[in-house]
């Protein structure tokens, strides 16, 4: 059956593809701030660290992305200005909206913009999916469910970041908010066990006065890299 399903995509997608040249979709990003709230106040914390956690859960107000995208290269960012957005800068590390974030095609690349070290341009780690023979509807569109990983880096070695995404093959495009690309189909949600949740708003398609997406002529480097630079900062 899975075999099934994953040649039935890839026809989809050949087939659908060059009927849409370009799109712009909006996504909100939220969290559960009860559910936060609750955990943190379960945890034997400090008081001090507690109370700075609670208040930024507190303030996770949700996020909106854009994300534009042509045939070879997206473009995702923050949709609204970041200097006056009054949420917490956890929920804007979390959906990336901190973050310029560009997914290329041939080859399958994701690249974000370097924060504090600037004019560089760092390669993410590829999500790792499995597609799963479930369907539902999200709005007009029928989508398929997919599980998927990233690999991070934590204190101790490899985190792996687990997630499920809802995409949809009607939309045979290879791209979705920040770092969750690469199904054979629009991303049109992803969830993090029923806490922090992308869901696309409004999808807009084949826009006569589309605005060409240049990728930045920077030095690229890898996120190992960019990590050991960034504790290197921190140091200093």
């Amino acid at each position: 059956m899975k075999n099934l399903l994953m040649l039935f995509m890839i026809l989809f997608f050949q087939l659908g593809y060059s009927q849409i040249n370009n799109g712009e979709i909006h996504y909100r990003v939220s969290i559960d701030v009860e559910k936060n709230i609750k955990e943190i106040e379960a945890m034997s914390i400090s008081p001090g660290v507690k109370a700075r956690l609670l208040d930024s859960y507190s303030n996770a107000k949700p996020v909106q992305l854009i994300l534009k995208f042509q045939t070879d290269i997206a473009f995702n960012e923050g949709e609204i200005d970041l200097n006056n957005l009054k949420t917490s800068n956890t929920m804007l590390v979390q959906s990336g909206a901190k973050k310029q974030t560009y997914t290329t095609q041939n080859p399958q690349r994701i690249l974000t913009t370097g924060g504090l070290m600037g004019g560089v341009l760092i390669e993410e780690n590829l999500p790792v999916w499995a597609l799963v023979d479930e369907t539902k509807k999200i709005g007009d569109y029928k989508c398929y469910k997919a599980r998927g990983y990233i690999l991070g880096e934590g204190n101790s070695g490899p985190v792996k970041k687990e997630f499920e995404a809802w995409y949809t093959p009607e939309i045979p495009v290879q791209y979705g908010p920040y770092l969750y690309s690469g199904l054979p189909g629009l991303v049109l949600q992803v969830n993090f066990d029923d806490d922090l949740r992308f869901e696309a708003t409004e999808i807009s398609l084949n826009l006569p006065d589309f605005k060409e997406i240049q990728l930045p002529n920077l030095k690229v480097i890898s996120r190992t890299e960019a990590n050991q630079k960034l504790k290197g900062y921190l140091r200093d």
